[in-house]
């Protein structure tokens, strides 16, 4: 067993693409860790000097955010990653002025719109989620700072598509960074501010919105007329075009997103927002397993790309079980303090959040599970297989919802979590699969099975 080990562990080291992907992944690993470190901390101060029931109202806004963000943009945020690049507008500042208007009108167009709907019916939206007509304020501010969160989320996309990676984390980093500072001054200074940790998200996201704005001028090229009509030449594309080649990006998108937040909207349609509180901060705590998946990841994409495209299939398959084993390893470690004291670490956010204890081992669970399976939808859109992997989320992404509203209707907070958890196994269970079956390995490393 002890030879099996350590030749598993030679074989680690001395693979070459293996090193690369552990170089590009150290240092998003680290940075990654310092912004979910902020969050928690974020979340640390809402729990202690807030309460249970701010951080559900807090967790419901973040969620309707996030959603109200994908559906505004129709995918086509994302979409720009691959047209920026591909009419040169890394290098042709006028080029990705150009996409970028496309782009900027659907977004700014739906979140305008969205905002709206949720300015004007503020007090029933207020009664919906939160069972209370009088935080209707909270949302009405909600819907403005839609506005520029969408304009700050394009931003930030469009010069990652330019190539400017130290001005992308900059950006990627300010609303955390920004909300920690705000919500520690105000907790400290005045600590009598009912709702701040919101008011401090808000003004977190739209100081961001400002520096990113600052920033998209310094990068794109104001208009000029005189070769105007040479870049629509160049870039002949319409809205609509964007908008259908972005589709299965976005189904796919929102789908994921669902499966990360229905279940906090389901519970603040269902329970009261002291046990949404309750559920955030043991649901945050177990994603922290996820950290070396995402961290490898953002490296390992570009190279799957390159292994696939030029034919080396078996060094592909190689490199992906190998992957897997650090994965798995640094997540089950991390999972063990987690599991033996989750109790003790969840009484450190309040009293009341110790009962989030089982919620914490239901995902758990479905972390490792996730990061047991691999990176699957990197390999699946690498390899050209989105729309097989649109057709998955959307599968699991049904699942979810319908198992939320059984599951929270009978088991309160535990049944949002056994539905997290189902829903992972099942849409990497069918990603495992449907990989073995079209390549004829699985991506993650399993005894017996595979071979290195």
């Amino acid at each position: 067993m002890f030879t099996k080990i350590n030749k598993i562990k030679n074989d680690i080291i001395n693979e070459e693409n293996l090193k690369f992907i552990l170089q590009g992944g150290a240092f998003n690993f680290i940075a990654k860790f310092l912004i979910v470190f902020v969050g928690l901390a974020v979340n640390f101060i809402i729990a202690k000097f807030y309460g249970s029931s701010t951080m559900g109202i807090y967790s419901v806004i973040e969620s309707i955010l996030n959603i109200l963000i994908l559906i505004s943009f129709l995918g086509t945020n994302s979409y720009i990653l691959k047209l920026i690049p591909e009419h040169n507008g890394g290098s042709n500042p006028r080029i990705a002025s150009r996409i970028y208007k496309i782009i900027f009108r659907i977004g700014f167009a739906l979140s305008c719109l969205f905002a709206l709907f949720m300015f004007i019916f503020s007090k029933q939206l207020s009664k919906v989620f939160f069972n209370d007509k009088s935080l209707f304020l909270l949302l009405a501010i909600c819907a403005l700072v839609l506005i520029i969160f969408t304009i700050y989320e394009l931003n930030k996309e469009t010069i990652r598509a330019m190539g400017q990676i130290k001005y992308f984390n900059i950006l990627f980093v300010l609303p955390n960074t920004f909300n920690f500072i705000l919500l520690l001054t105000v907790t400290f200074l005045f600590s009598n501010i009912e709702f701040a940790p919101i008011y401090a998200r808000y003004t977190a996201i739209i100081l961001s919105g400002i520096i990113s704005i600052s920033l998209i001028r310094k990068f794109l090229s104001p208009e000029n007329k005189k070769d105007d009509f040479q870049i629509k030449k160049q870039v002949n594309i319409s809205g609509s075009e964007i908008i259908k080649q972005s589709f299965p990006i976005f189904i796919t998108s929102l789908m994921t997103s669902l499966t990360s937040n229905a279940g906090i909207i389901i519970m603040g349609l269902m329970l009261n927002s002291s046990e949404v509180g309750i559920y955030n901060i043991a649901f945050k705590l177990g994603t922290i397993l996820n950290f070396s998946l995402l961290a490898i990841n953002s490296a390992l994409a570009p190279k799957i790309s390159e292994l696939y495209h030029s034919g080396k299939g078996n060094d592909l398959a190689n490199l992906m079980q190998k992957s897997s084993i650090i994965t798995f390893s640094i997540s089950f470690i991390l999972s063990l303090p987690l599991v033996v004291f989750g109790k003790d670490i969840l009484l450190f956010f309040g009293k009341e959040f110790s009962a989030g204890y089982y919620v914490l081992i239901f995902i758990i669970i479905g972390q490792l599970v996730n990061v047991f399976a691999n990176t699957i939808d990197s390999f699946l859109i690498m390899t050209g297989n989105q729309k097989s992997y649109m057709n998955i989320v959307i599968v699991s992404g049904v699942f979810n919802i319908i198992l939320n509203i059984i599951l929270i209707r009978q088991f309160n907070i535990y049944g949002a979590a056994i539905a997290n958890m189902a829903t992972i196994i099942l849409v990497n269970i069918m990603a495992m699969f449907f990989i073995r079956y079209k390549y004829g390995y699985f991506i993650s490393y399993i005894p017996f099975i595979n071979k290195l």
